[in-house]
């Protein structure tokens, strides 16, 4: 979880870079921000109870606060290992939000939220336990967003007709996934799903659909 609270008495305009390969939820509290995803992109500005989700794999961006701009903000990150772990039954909505960085989106959904996850937002920053009540107290606020988030993608995927049978296995797919077979048969050289999928060039998510659907 990522909190902001943030004043600009001047321009002030922030660049950073880093790996991080993970599904973002951003909620805007108060205010509002300027976000650029990479120097090429078009700026967007996201306002009070605005919310976006997005997946980012290297987070290349510049967040902007004009003078006398306030924000106040908050940014759950979702790993990999919890969405394969808990949503591998969603395949067909999480390779549409991976892809969703490669087709010229900059941001998934940008909406104006539910008063639900507004007020849960809320109360995630301003949490007001300590300890393990803490701990627990977070991670059901944090679950209980991401719960209505996805509910509501799934809504839109909906509308849109959006189903498994529009993934396509191309023939380099299906040649990967019988290589990454012989690895689980003949040598069970892997440890994991994440360095399986890298030795035979597939994703993750591509991986395991591809399994339920030949083998």
């Amino acid at each position: 979880i990522f909190k902001t609270h943030a004043q600009a008495n001047n321009h002030l305009s922030i660049k950073s870079n880093s790996k991080v390969d993970s599904l973002f939820i951003n909620i805007i509290l108060e205010g509002k921000v300027k976000y650029q995803s990479n120097p090429y992109d078009k700026i967007e500005t996201f306002k009070k109870n605005d919310t976006y989700i997005k997946y980012i794999d290297e987070y290349n961006s510049t967040t902007i606060l004009d003078k006398d701009d306030f924000s106040k903000g908050l940014a759950i990150s979702i790993k990999n290992d919890f969405l394969e772990k808990n949503l591998s039954s969603q395949f067909c909505l999480l390779e549409k939000l991976r892809k969703s960085k490669n087709e010229n989106l900059s941001t998934f959904i940008h909406k104006k939220d539910t008063q639900t996850n507004i007020k849960l937002a809320n109360e995630l920053f301003n949490s007001p336990f300590c300890g393990g009540l803490h701990d627990i107290y977070i991670q059901s606020k944090v679950l209980e967003i991401i719960y209505n988030e996805f509910n509501e993608v799934n809504k839109c995927f909906c509308k849109d007709e959006y189903n498994c049978e529009k993934i396509k296995l191309s023939k380099e797919d299906i040649e990967a996934l019988y290589k990454a077979r012989d690895i689980i048969l003949l040598t069970h050289d892997f440890p994991n799903l994440s360095t399986l999928a890298r030795k035979v060039s597939i994703n993750e998510f591509k991986l395991k659909f591809g399994f339920k659907k030949l083998f």
